[in-house]
């Protein structure tokens, strides 16, 4: 169901839908780009706010699309969509997305410009436009606690347009992209591009971000990830999108294994038929995939029948014992471009899923590691958190940090077993101290956001 507010004028209303899904899913998506000269022109956000319109409708969510709002107007948006939040109920998930213009003030802070706003200098932007900071907070707070997952909240500014005329923009760092957000349990924080730097008006993140968001099986971390890449292929390296991913849990957007939380969309046929037509062109792996995330699909004869054609097991064979440790041996995780899902998608396609999970019973901790992941996200495996946290416990058992940190994000919320946030804060400095930026950085975050501990800045930072 899609809500529309055509001007400033209109009156913004979250109606609750007749079919309520458990979890709920709304959408708060604003585009402005009617803009005075001396701000500059844009020709994209309304069109970029209707593509992911689309997109998440068919992720089940209940979006309200709010077009060229001064700066009164966007205020009261964002306080409608928060009243709908808090009336959501526990479990509940968020999505806020804004296209149009803005940058950060001389006083370091985000500002979003709302339409038909006259802002010629930095200066202007503390009164003339609307704090990030605060929109992120208010919709923070209004999302309930609660429920099995807990809440999530994702925050998409597409702004910071290389079209902005603000004539000090390039002094000190004023009126320029935005600046780092400052990461809260249960928010994902995503950008179009780097901080402190613009993108072009081109509709490319609006357009590769939808495309992930309907791809079935799709976690909200790799969805973004495959977006921020298709991006990066298509501009220079200082405009490509950034995020922050400080999410309790994982969010399926559309049809994932085992998981009632992803929405089965209105077009699953033809999601299905789309999918299958890729996995018969990509091969034996992809329809392996095919078979895992589409169990009663249309086609499910047809993927077994080219398998045999291929000559290849429904289930992917593994090689022996020892080629999967010298594989797993040359996994480094400390590299800082390490991509975990890379790395599980390569080793599978070498060695099998079945011999991944031989390995993990037979007492390997990086293989305990990579298959728990592969639980957690529903790669490979049906989602399951339970079977997640035993792997990732039988990991860390065996001193392999990556292990520890995931098994502990889990820990924090109690997420598939025992809430354990002391054993988690260890588990997090155990990782800091042996090199793991991931441990360092949600070590941080337990101390910043006062998770079991008493609040401490000076440690968090």
């Amino acid at each position: 169901m899609r809500f529309a507010v055509m001007f400033a004028f209109a009156c913004l209303l979250f109606s609750a839908p007749v079919a309520a899904q458990e979890p709920q899913r709304l959408a708060l998506l604003i585009g402005n780009q009617d803009y005075p000269a001396d701000v500059g022109a844009l020709n994209r956000p309304l069109e970029d706010v209707a593509i992911l319109a689309d997109a998440l409708e068919a992720a089940g969510f209940e979006v309200t699309i709010a077009q060229d709002q001064t700066r009164d107007a966007m205020f009261d948006a964002v306080f409608a969509f928060a009243d709908a939040l808090s009336a959501a109920g526990p479990g509940a998930t968020g999505f806020f997305y804004y296209a149009g213009h803005g940058a950060a003030g001389p006083d370091g802070a985000n500002y979003i410009i709302p339409a038909g706003a006259s802002v010629s200098s930095a200066r202007h932007l503390i009164s003339r436009g609307v704090e990030v900071d605060a929109l992120i907070a208010q919709l923070s707070d209004a999302l309930p606690e609660g429920g099995e997952t807990g809440p999530a909240l994702f925050f998409v500014f597409d702004a910071c347009r290389n079209t902005l005329r603000l004539g000090d923009r390039s002094v000190g760092g004023e009126g320029r992209g935005f600046t780092v957000a400052r990461e809260r349990p249960g928010l994902f924080i995503a950008h179009s591009t780097l901080a402190g730097e613009f993108a072009p008006d081109d509709g490319a993140y609006a357009r590769a971000l939808a495309a992930e968001i309907r791809r079935p099986g799709q976690r909200a971390g790799r969805a973004f990830e495959l977006a921020n890449r298709a991006v990066a292929r298509t501009r220079e390296r200082t405009a490509v999108p950034s995020v922050a991913n400080a999410l309790l849990h994982d969010v399926c957007f559309i049809s994932c294994p085992g998981e009632a939380g992803g929405a089965a969309p209105a077009n699953a046929s033809v999601i299905d038929d789309e999918t299958f037509a890729r996995a018969a062109i990509e091969g034996a792996e992809a329809l392996r995939a095919y078979l895992i995330l589409f169990p009663a699909g249309g086609h499910i004869a047809e993927a077994r029948a080219l398998l045999d054609e291929l000559g290849a097991d429904a289930d992917a064979s593994g090689d022996d014992a020892e080629a999967l440790s010298a594989t797993l041996e040359a996994i480094d995780t400390l590299d800082p471009f390490f991509d975990l899902n890379d790395a599980l998608e390569q080793i599978v396609t070498l060695h099998g899923f079945d011999a991944l999970t031989r390995a993990a019973r037979n007492g390997d901790g990086r293989a305990a590691f990579l298959t728990g992941a592969a639980y957690q996200s529903g790669t490979f495996a049906p989602q399951n958190d339970e079977r997640a946290y035993g792997l990732f416990s039988e990991g860390c058992a065996r001193d392999y940090p990556p292990a520890c940190i995931s098994l502990a994000t889990l820990m924090l919320t109690g997420t598939g077993g025992a809430q354990d946030q002391a054993e988690a804060r260890r588990h997090f400095e155990s990782a800091c101290d042996a090199g793991y930026a991931d441990g360092c950085r949600n070590l941080g975050l337990v101390y910043f956001n006062a998770i079991g501990v008493e609040a401490d800045e000076n440690r968090a930072f």
